[in-house]
């Protein structure tokens, strides 16, 4: 009842490679060979890490933090972005 039932996978398998054929691929995976079982080469590592200095580093106690943190030393000061102050709380046990 209106669809055809018999399927030639050889002509199907066919009719895909001609595709992708006429898409441009004509090899594939590489032209070069590739040992598939060698171990992975290492991930290349950054040269040098790169740190604010010493200098630049925030203040050890809450006050001095808070204090540096709305003032023009923090990094995001040249950032065109209002900054909201934080306001701190002490813990009441």
């Amino acid at each position: 009842m209106g669809a055809d039932q018999h399927i030639s996978w050889h002509e199907a398998a066919a009719s895909a490679l001609e595709w992708w054929a006429d898409a441009g691929v004509d090899t594939l995976v590489e032209d070069e060979l590739r040992d598939w079982f060698a171990a992975p080469a290492p991930p290349v590592r950054p040269l040098a890490v790169t740190s604010a200095p010493p200098a630049n580093l925030p203040p050890d106690t809450l006050d001095a933090f808070l204090t540096w943190r709305m003032g023009e030393a923090v990094p995001e000061a040249s950032w065109n972005a209002g900054r909201v102050p934080v306001v701190a709380q002490k813990i009441r046990r």
